[in-house]
């Protein structure tokens, strides 16, 4: 069966899964926030199990002039039939070669998916904002003085708009970008001293805490 599940987040998704006595064989988490969702997912099944209803035959009605006919009368046997019991046809059997994916396995291949794309927009932006310092100071002969901030910022941006959020991941990932772009700009200019230390620490604190929040 298909469940359907939104989490608190606004994130919604959904997998296909075979319950195991009315419940999630395993856990279940946001790809989106990490909550855990195998609660929501249990009641999403009681839910969507049909119900069972067993009606019992009405019983034919006689006349009070019936009834006073036949009471001197030997009363006939009457038969009732069994109420019938309605049953629940079998789930198809799936083809051999096409069994559903686990819901976990699902889960994880989508969030290793959405760290690659935050990686490639690390990457992206951290190009750009060297790219931007090293045109801005070779054509003006000036030292461009928030070099590390906006590295940093653009680094964690990227990689923020591709994975489409954060986490203490992607803000590990984003600092170390950003360190090597401010530190490669600066050295690629003849402009890395003491000083530019702060720059580097600066970007990757800005990176770490824009991508991982």
């Amino acid at each position: 069966m298909e469940l359907k599940l939104e989490c608190g987040c606004g994130q919604r998704y959904a997998f296909d899964v075979e319950p195991v006595d009315g419940r999630m064989p395993v856990s279940v988490d946001c790809p989106s926030c990490g909550k855990d969702s195998t609660e929501e997912a249990n009641a999403a099944i009681a839910k969507a199990a049909p119900v069972v209803r067993v009606v019992a035959p009405s019983l034919p009605k006689m006349s009070m002039a019936s009834h006073h006919a036949s009471a001197s009368e030997p009363k006939p046997a009457v038969s009732v039939p069994p109420p019938p019991v309605s049953s629940i046809p079998p789930a198809p059997s799936r083809p051999p070669g096409r069994t559903a994916p686990d819901p976990a396995e699902r889960l994880a291949a989508s969030g290793g998916a959405r760290v690659g794309l935050g990686v490639l927009g690390a990457f992206l932006g951290a190009a750009l904002g060297s790219g931007i310092v090293y045109g801005f100071t070779a054509a003006t002969d000036f030292r461009f003085p928030l070099v590390g901030v906006a590295t940093g910022y653009l680094t964690a941006l990227g990689s923020r708009l591709l994975a489409r959020g954060g986490d203490t991941t992607l803000g590990i990932v984003s600092a170390v970008f950003a360190v090597l772009s401010v530190a490669g700009t600066l050295l690629a200019l003849d402009m890395f001293s003491l000083w530019s230390i702060i720059s580097v620490v600066i970007s990757a604190s800005i990176a770490y805490r824009t991508a991982s929040n």
